[in-house]
């Protein structure tokens, strides 16, 4: 698996987040190449608080320092039980923070960045 430098989280009102969109969804139908980029983008901080909670941000370190190889290592390095991490593991998947690869029954959990870049705006 490629490991990739960055992913950005931002926080971003709707409005401004269509615009963007827009622009994007203009260029392809010029066809415009457009670069990917690695992007999540919250409405505001309290929508992105319930997403981006002290455990799971605690999680990705983890799987990323430690490489664990099951949930069952990953409940041993967190000391936290299999529900909870299961249930941080499905965000953190939607989210496109965490791959998860499944091998001889096994779950594995695999963090692809190096950082995670988050931008707030401070003004209009």
């Amino acid at each position: 698996m490629n490991e990739r430098k960055e992913f950005i989280i931002q926080i971003k009102p709707l409005k401004e987040s269509l615009k963007d969109f827009a622009k994007v969804w203009e260029k392809l139908e010029r066809g415009e190449k457009v670069k990917p980029v690695r992007k999540l983008t919250f409405v505001d901080m309290n929508v992105f608080r319930t997403f981006a909670t002290e455990k799971r941000i605690e999680l990705l370190k983890i799987i990323k320092e430690n490489k664990p190889q099951s949930i069952k290592e990953l409940e041993r390095l967190t000391k936290r039980d299999y529900k909870s991490i299961n249930t941080d593991l499905e965000v953190l998947k939607k989210m496109n923070l965490v791959e998860i690869k499944k091998k001889n029954h096994k779950v594995i959990p695999n963090v692809r960045y190096k950082e995670i870049s988050i931008k707030i705006p401070l003004g209009v």
